[in-house]
């Protein structure tokens, strides 16, 4: 179960977030949360994230509607930082993304998917 959170240039649905979200994982475990919610469900690319980020306000007017979490704190992403990848990008707090060393850290996760798959 999910929100759409992007749409194609024609107004098809791109990407659907999932309503619910994690309290502080590593990202090791975030990706198995993900997994759990079902098929095709896995943590943002920095792409998806940033039209999480975009479109923040909207979302949480939702999810706030559906007495769910707003998105708000620091989130994994499945993108390393090209220069080294011992660092993730994540984002954090309202339409910052930043840089993340995965070992010993923990973050919130949310999910994404593609609901034409």
């Amino acid at each position: 179960e999910g929100i759409i959170c992007d749409v194609t240039q024609d107004g098809k649905p791109a990407l659907l977030l999932s309503l619910e979200q994690t309290e502080n994982l590593s990202l090791e475990n975030a990706n198995e949360w993900c997994k759990k919610i079902g098929d095709g469900w896995t943590l943002p690319t920095f792409e998806q994230l940033y039209s999480i980020i975009v479109n923040q306000e909207v979302i949480n007017e939702i999810l706030k509607s559906m007495n769910k979490k707003e998105i708000e704190g620091r989130y994994w992403s499945t993108t390393n930082y090209p220069q080294n990848s011992e660092y993730i990008w994540q984002w954090y707090d309202i339409g910052r993304l930043g840089l993340e060393k995965t070992e010993g850290k923990t973050l919130k996760a949310i999910a994404v998917t593609n609901p034409t798959k």
